[in-house]
């Protein structure tokens, strides 16, 4: 039985307990557990790094099997090809498994006339059919003439998540400009931090490079295994030098599961182009932790349909911003954007 777990989570609750949690002192012992609204919990830091990682807890789940995008590209399960009148920022997408399919925004794919990202976070019946699929490009220098209508996409060698720079901008922003513009900053960080030279402008060659590829592998092996023996995580929270840049809640453990990896795949290297920045002597304090308890008062909102039966609700706060994804009425992602 599919059951809610995280129905309209409180704008702060999330980040909110991770400050908290992460204020007691730089490295709390892992097994910390602090109680959040709602039923969830919080436990953490999980430090590699200058990235730590908390897990969040419920005891609600939604006992589905969802097929992610990486899965099915892999096996033929799911199809995506332009359109027979091509278009940056809509590709065609099918389901042709017996599972929903979870599109995670910032899923990025390789070929057609140019490379893109998946723009926001939605569901996908199975055997669903040809589907539009939104996105947006990350190859911004590449537009093939060639008539290749029907082509398939790849996935990428290294599935790690675009940025999340790239992700607000894409998700929240709605920005074909700031998206090219973040794409540019993370290739940028990559060739400089990294060493990496680049033949192209495609966002996918920097986190597809050997040196990104080495710095994923090492921080999965380091915290991959976050989730053993914990059935009741079903999300992520990720502090970057100090500052939380990002928090995840899915519909289930095993979802999660299948996500962890491509998530701190992306952190591993996100933190590593940033490690030269100043950092804090301890993980967020009692400032920051102050002012994630405090209500927000609501700046901006936007409904919208992205897809059949996905609604997405934007709401910006001071110093963050929700965006919360529901399929057939129910929640199946809660973000929250560190700004």
């Amino acid at each position: 039985m599919w059951r809610q777990p995280l129905v309209r989570l409180g704008v702060v609750t999330i980040l909110a307990v991770v400050a908290v949690l992460a204020s007691c002192r730089s490295r709390p012992p892992a097994s910390q557990v602090a109680p959040a609204a709602g039923g969830l919990r919080v436990s953490g830091p999980f430090v590699h790094e200058n990235l730590a990682v908390y897990l969040i807890h419920s005891d609600e789940q939604d006992d589905r099997d969802f097929l992610t995008l990486d899965e099915g590209l892999r096996d033929g399960r799911v199809l995506i090809t332009e359109k027979s009148q091509a278009e940056v920022g809509e590709l065609l997408i099918e389901n042709r498994s017996d599972l929903h399919l979870f599109l995670h925004e910032g899923d990025r794919v390789k070929g057609g006339k140019q490379d893109r990202t998946v723009n926001t976070t939605l569901v996908l019946a199975p055997k669903s059919g040809p589907q539009p699929l939104p996105t947006f490009c990350i190859e911004p220098d590449r537009w093939c003439d060639d008539n290749i209508a029907g082509a398939n996409f790849g996935s990428t060698s290294n599935l790690a998540l675009a940025p999340s720079d790239v992700r607000h901008a894409a998700k929240v922003a709605k920005d074909q400009g700031r998206v090219w513009s973040e794409v540019a900053d993370a290739n940028e960080d990559v060739a400089g931090q990294l060493q990496v030279t680049l033949q192209s402008s495609s966002l996918n060659e920097s986190m597809d490079s050997e040196e990104a590829r080495k710095i994923s592998g090492a921080c999965v092996a380091a915290l991959g295994g976050l989730l053993d023996g914990k059935p009741d995580a079903v999300g992520v929270a990720f502090v970057v030098n100090g500052k939380v840049r990002e928090a995840d809640v899915y519909p289930s453990n095993r979802l999660l599961k299948k996500l962890l990896p491509r998530l701190l795949e992306s952190y591993a290297i996100e933190a590593k182009v940033s490690s030269k920045e100043a950092k804090p002597a301890s993980l967020p304090g009692s400032e920051e932790s102050a002012k994630f308890l405090q209500d927000g008062i609501e700046k901006a909102r936007r409904d919208e349909t992205v897809a059949a039966g996905n609604q997405l609700r934007v709401r910006r706060y001071e110093g963050r911003v929700k965006c919360e994804t529901e399929y057939a009425g129910r929640n199946v992602h809660t973000q929250l954007f560190g700004e």
